[in-house]
């Protein structure tokens, strides 16, 4: 299915062999190039279809002292404009001679591309280079000179002089089809621009970039949007989507930046603006009650009278009444003008102690000093409290006092191992002291007079494939692993030696990415392609991760290194189908259908700009963003004959990116 709003033409690299045997010219060897419709029929018998049949007059090289003679490489460009919205074919056939005695073989590689003029160029310039896409024969002219060929390759360096050039590519293979490029010799800047409007309840604004591509430094001149753009929001906040939204604590001056770019950052422009947030007319929740009580107590809390409002509680009453167990917080949302409001309240929770006791454990050397005691030793104590909230209580302490302990410990470990006893983790030959807690959760003090004895550990690691053994340094294995051999010291230390296998398993025709295309409306997609054993990887956008974070329509390619060789994966990215169609010919005379030249699109995908109908001389006869020609010019009828036309469009799916389509039309009376 052809999408020219993704690619509108194919270059096709090939190269032909064939023997000459000199057959009548049907019975030659011979090469074929034909575009089929969905039914498998030629669509276009000159600019669809090539043929090559063995012959001197090819002026192809030959193989010395034989019949071969034979094509070099050649690229050539298909344009598939045209056919957007088709399912075609294109069918490349070799075929030997009709006696089957002489070959004819051939070479080819196909990939889609984009008609188009790279115009990657801006800022203070006195020249300009655009190109063209390759596979064509180029023919490069002024808009007011069509007569004078300027140049025959597929770039052309001019001055900046607010011209139009137009760039001709033709086919290699038959002059007769091509199809025309354009653009206008001018400066090109970013040129910062962007709106805002806040919500109805106060906080969140959404912000709207405005930025275009200027030929003005100083003027904001032009309809290209810039794309490329960075928002600085007060908090440091930075943002690159096109409009996004800001939500704001309280009322304030805030500063936005926005930065829009040119040609990755070549070219730059900012536009700082000073957003006045101002909430003062918004009611907000007011609390009134105690947020203190005494355990087994209740309390009442109301708050000022807005329109609804509902509790964490699942009261829907502006007052409500709690009786928390312990220190608590209940939310609320209110709603003022059909805005919601949150806030929330904590209520403290205090004890009341009844003849309570308190059985408390200290340490030796400690003291207890909670509840207005100050205690160090064990027994049986009372006292009165009252505390600053009104709780009243009489507090009854057992208290127990625990003894701490001093140790020293004599330990031998073999060099390599850590003593871990006793809440020591140690390697190196030392005397160390540790403070411990007892299970009774006293503090005791334990030294450790710590030998190290020698040991030999040598660790190595290895890689092998799923098909490969590892034999060295008395190993045999083939399983992924650790294996270790043992050797004893005098010292009774072993002398350890570890092999840390890994294997792999078989890689071939294997793919990580199991959706190869994806049609995508919305960014970012996150692409994940770790896999096990993997340890390189490399995108070609540059990304050395194994998760792609995806912004764009395109092709992206991976290439991973595995311990059994590499692995090539590939996804694209295409974006959703646009529809756009123009007749070739219409018949304004007649009284029946296809009385007007019109363009047929889906309207919510396709949006107008511009539609313009030109005579031979490049006047211009007739303009609109809606209304189909009807073959008059200031109210005469045109003469039957072949008139251009250029149409402006936008799409859903690209914003403000202002496409352009040309093409010709038979006007018949």
């Amino acid at each position: 299915m052809v999408d020219s709003n993704s690619y509108d033409m194919f270059i096709l690299n090939y190269a032909i062999v064939l023997e000459d045997p000199n057959h009548i010219k049907t019975e030659q060897p011979r090469f074929t190039l034909e575009i089929l419709d969905s039914n498998y029929l030629l669509i276009d018998e000159e600019c669809g279809y090539t043929d090559f049949y063995a012959s001197g007059d090819l002026g192809w090289d030959s193989v010395e002292n034989t019949n071969t003679i034979w094509k070099n490489w050649t690229s050539i460009g298909i344009d598939i404009s045209q056919y957007h919205d088709q399912v075609i074919y294109v069918r490349l056939t070799t075929k030997d001679c009709g006696e089957g005695g002489h070959f004819g073989y051939a070479y080819y590689t196909i990939k889609c591309a984009k008609r188009y003029i790279n115009k990657n160029i801006c800022g203070h310039i006195d020249s300009l280079i655009f190109e063209a896409p390759q596979g064509f024969d180029y023919s490069w002219y002024n808009i007011n000179n069509i007569e004078d060929t300027i140049s025959t390759n597929n770039h052309i360096n001019v001055s900046v002089d607010n011209n139009n050039y137009i760039c001709k590519c033709s086919y290699k293979e038959n002059n007769n089809c091509y199809f025309l490029l354009s653009f206008e010799a001018e400066r090109r800047f970013p040129y910062a621009l962007f709106d805002f409007s806040p919500d109805s309840c106060g906080y969140k604004f959404q912000f709207f970039n405005k930025s275009i591509v200027s030929n003005s430094e100083t003027t904001p001149i032009g309809v290209e949007t810039c794309k490329d753009i960075k928002w600085i929001f007060h908090d440091s906040t930075v943002s690159y989507m096109q409009n996004p939204t800001f939500k704001y604590d309280s009322s304030g001056v805030y500063r936005v930046i926005l930065i829009a770019r040119l040609n990755n950052g070549l070219c730059v422009d900012t536009i700082i603006k000073d957003i006045v947030v101002d909430n003062s007319t918004f009611r907000k929740i007011h609390f009134i009650g105690d947020t203190i009580v005494c355990y087994g107590n209740q309390t009442e809390i109301q708050i000022n009278d807005l329109d609804k409002c509902k509790w964490s509680t699942g009261d829907t009453t502006n007052t409500i009444i709690v009786s928390p167990t312990e220190t608590s917080t209940y939310h609320i949302m209110a709603l003022d003008n059909n805005c919601a409001r949150f806030d929330s309240i904590k209520i403290y929770v205090f004890p009341n102690y009844n003849n309570d006791t308190i059985e408390a454990v200290i340490c030796k050397r400690d003291s207890f000093n909670l509840h207005g005691f100050n205690l160090s030793d064990s027994g049986y104590f009372s006292r009165k409290a009252y505390s600053i909230y009104g709780c009243d209580s009489i507090i009854n302490l057992h208290l127990i006092v625990n003894p701490i302990y001093i140790d020293t410990i004599l330990a031998e470990i073999c060099k390599g191992d850590n003593y871990i006893d006793f809440g020591f983790n140690e390697e190196a030959e030392g005397f160390y002291t540790h403070f411990l807690t007892t299970e009774d959760g006293c503090d005791s003090i334990v030294n450790l007079s710590l030998k190290i004895n020698p040991i030999f550990n040598d660790t190595i690691n290895a890689a092998i494939c799923f098909d490969d053994y590892y034999d060295n340094n008395n190993f045999r294995e083939n399983k992924e692993g650790l294996y270790t051999n043992n050797y004893q010291t005098i010292n009774g230390c072993d002398s350890i030696v570890n092999l840390n296998l890994k294997v792999g398993e078989r890689i071939e025709n294997y793919s990580i990415i199991k959706e190869k295309h994806r049609i995508v409306e919305e960014f970012p997609i996150i692409v994940d392609v770790s896999c096990e054993h993997c340890f390189y990887y490399r995108w070609n956008t540059g990304s050395n991760d194994s998760v792609l974070i995806i912004n764009n329509y395109g092709n992206y390619y991976i290439t991973i290194n595995h311990i059994c060789g590499h692995i090539y994966d590939s996804i694209i990215i295409f974006r959703p189908e646009v529809n756009i169609f123009t007749p070739n010919a219409f018949t304004p005379s007649e009284l029946n259908n296809n009385s007007f030249f019109p363009v047929y699109e889906d309207n919510n995908t396709v949006f107008i700009e511009r539609f313009d109908i030109y005579n031979r001389w490049d006047e211009l006869l007739y303009s609109s963003t809606y209304k189909p020609w009807d073959g008059t010019f200031n109210n005469n009828n045109c003469p039957t004959g072949v008139y251009a036309w250029r149409l402006l469009y936008r799409t859903k799916y690209t914003g403000n990116q202002i496409f352009e389509k040309a093409g010709q039309v038979s006007l018949i009376r």
